[in-house]
């Protein structure tokens, strides 16, 4: 929670703030030589698509399974809203903490606090365990504002769903306990303590839960080839399922469809990250967390524009053209999914609302502080969330 200051006690904590930043600045070299991002005046649309939204609804439950804590909305929130609208069953299950975002945490625990980037500490295990707990919250926050139901939390390790397919698909260390992050330490990753759980406890899991789904049941993931370990290796799990479903022949458990999602990029297409040019259109500056770049935010709107250079709404959002998400499962099916207008247009739009929740992960949350007048949304600066609030929603359909 954000303590509330005098409006004169803020606007002294930012002055202190810049006058801080360009004094340490001075020492060396001249800010003013530093190349601040121009956020271009237009950007081009991508072609229309063709809709073909009862491909998704015809299945009479929904079942959402996704890496971490916002997942579900970016990928899933306006197919969840039509399911709601139909009286279909909806059920939501969080696999990871997301307790290993190492700048979002920085930005929490820091930002507010120590004047300058420079000077930002990197957050220890702990400390992930705390920001990890917020971005449940949001979650939560998220379902409440969509109508969703409560999400269920699974508690892994951020980075672990990525080490548990390949111990799956190499055949070693299928019994190995996972272990959490540690953004202090070198490697960072599975760097922290042990947890319990190995990655058969999370196979046994996924197997259990989409088993005991009605045979009828839409399961909803991140695609096997998203950019990100996590994502990736939960698609790559939930095949692996399905298939082993398959093979015991048992009209109880039988395989139960799959839409996937992709939430980030395969490929970086020569940007700085994944998410640096997916969604479209681009990100001006793909990578604004940076102590050299700090002075071309305070105490200017220059991250405002470059969040809503990639916010365009009345939009399609078609595949990435990067790899081969639909040829790389046989017999797919690519499925846009068409929004009603009240979920992706305007200022109210449901789906905006939501996305709207996940403060942590944008950069308006501090820990203790105030955020600099110009820094709020540092973390997110490249407007990626907001990318995903389109007039559709676009899966690749694995039917069973």
């Amino acid at each position: 929670m954000i303590e509330k200051k005098p409006r004169m006690l803020v606007l002294l904590l930012h002055l202190f703030a810049v006058s801080t930043f360009l004094f340490l600045s001075s020492c060396s070299g001249d800010p003013n030589q530093i190349n601040c991002a121009v956020v271009p005046a237009t950007a081009q649309p991508p072609e229309p698509v063709t809709c073909n939204d009862s491909v998704l609804t015809r299945y009479d439950e929904l079942v959402i399974i996704t890496p971490h804590p916002d997942d579900e909305v970016l990928g899933f929130a306006g197919l969840m809203l039509e399911y709601i609208r139909l009286n279909k069953p909806v059920s939501i299950f969080v696999v990871t903490s997301g307790d290993a975002y190492c700048d979002a945490c920085a930005f929490w625990k820091n930002v507010g606090i120590l004047p300058t980037m420079a000077q930002w500490e990197q957050c220890n295990e702990a400390e992930l365990a705390e920001f990890a707990a917020i971005r449940k919250g949001e979650t939560q926050s998220g379902q409440h504002v969509l109508g969703g139901p409560a999400p269920t939390f699974w508690s892994y390790p951020d980075t672990g769903i990525g080490t548990v397919w390949t111990a799956f698909s190499t055949g070693k260390g299928i019994d190995t306990k996972l272990r959490r992050s540690d953004c202090t330490k070198d490697g960072v990753f599975g760097m922290g303590s042990q947890i319990d759980a190995t990655p058969r406890t999370m196979y046994n899991q996924l197997y259990s839960t989409i088993s005991k789904a009605s045979a009828r049941s839409l399961i909803g993931t991140t695609h096997p080839i998203d950019g990100h370990p996590d994502h990736a290796g939960l698609g790559n799990m939930i095949r692996k399922v399905t298939a082993d479903l398959a093979a015991t022949q048992n009209p109880a458990t039988a395989p139960k469809s799959v839409a996937f999602t992709i939430i980030h990029a395969n490929s970086t297409q020569g940007y700085s990250d994944h998410d640096a040019w997916y969604p479209n259109p681009a990100a001006v500056d793909g990578r604004c967390y940076d102590p050299e770049k700090q002075y071309c935010y305070l105490g200017d709107t220059l991250i405002a524009r470059m969040r809503e250079y990639r916010y365009h709404p009345e939009w399609s959002f078609p595949l990435p053209p990067d790899a081969p998400y639909l040829s790389s499962i046989p017999h797919a099916q690519e499925v846009p999914f068409c929004l009603p207008a009240s979920v992706y247009l305007g200022a109210n739009a449901s789906k905006l609302l939501a996305v709207q929740q996940f403060i942590s992960q944008q950069g308006f949350l501090s820990r203790n502080g105030t955020i600099p007048i110009g820094m709020g949304g540092l973390v997110d600066c490249n407007g990626y969330q907001m990318g995903f609030i389109r007039s559709n929603e676009m899966f690749v359909l694995e039917p069973h």
